[in-house]
């Protein structure tokens, strides 16, 4: 009984752990709808994710009958929600000029998952069994809000690599004084930046 606890609260703390690695520093304010929008689009994106892979696998199993077709239809359901509440907190929620960890809301996602079903296992009943469809959600928009920050500007060349992603952004145009010649100007334009 104590291991599911000691269980339980690290998966609570995958999300806190992996927020205080992230900038703290001028986080964007929290509003509101936007936490509204990222619980109603984390929780439709899970259940639609879930029923399309219970069809899918209930489609692609048609030998099988009776339990194992039920349990492993579930299974698979139960697996993947909490991916497709990850999905729907982190593209919401980097909307604007925000930018939030995928894997901060993966984590939250997966703390809501463990601490439902800790739950559910702890109390042997399933009637606390709605648990695990609010949350994965919940978990999800507060690991995702817990590393949020400013989204950065891609670069200031017209094609931008930065962190692994590749952008296009407006050119900087550089005009520079030549002391050599003194009506002339150099002009530096910024096509291709790469940061490592």
């Amino acid at each position: 009984m104590k291991m599911r606890i000691i269980f339980l609260l690290l998966f609570l703390y995958i999300p806190v752990l992996y927020a205080q690695q992230s900038n703290n520093q001028n986080k964007p304010p929290i509003k509101t709808e936007k936490i509204i929008a990222e619980l109603t689009a984390s929780a439709l994106t899970g259940a639609g994710l879930a029923l399309a892979s219970m069809y899918i696998y209930a489609s692609t199993h048609k030998s099988s009958t009776g339990w194992d077709a039920l349990a492993g239809t579930i299974l698979v359901g139960g697996l993947a929600y909490p991916v497709g509440n990850t999905l729907g907190a982190y593209y919401v929620g980097n909307s604007g000029n925000e930018k939030g960890s995928f894997w901060a809301a993966f984590g939250g996602s997966a703390a809501g998952v463990a601490v439902s079903v800790g739950i559910i296992s702890l109390l042997q009943s399933g009637n606390v069994g709605f648990l695990y469809l609010i949350l994965p959600p919940v978990g999800a928009v507060i690991g995702h809000n817990l590393s949020r920050g400013w989204a950065s500007s891609p670069g200031n060349a017209l094609l931008n690599f930065k962190d692994g992603q590749f952008t296009a952004g407006v050119p900087a145009l550089q005009l520079l004084w030549n002391p050599q010649h003194k009506n002339h100007f150099n002009k530096q334009f910024h096509i291709l930046s790469i940061q490592f």
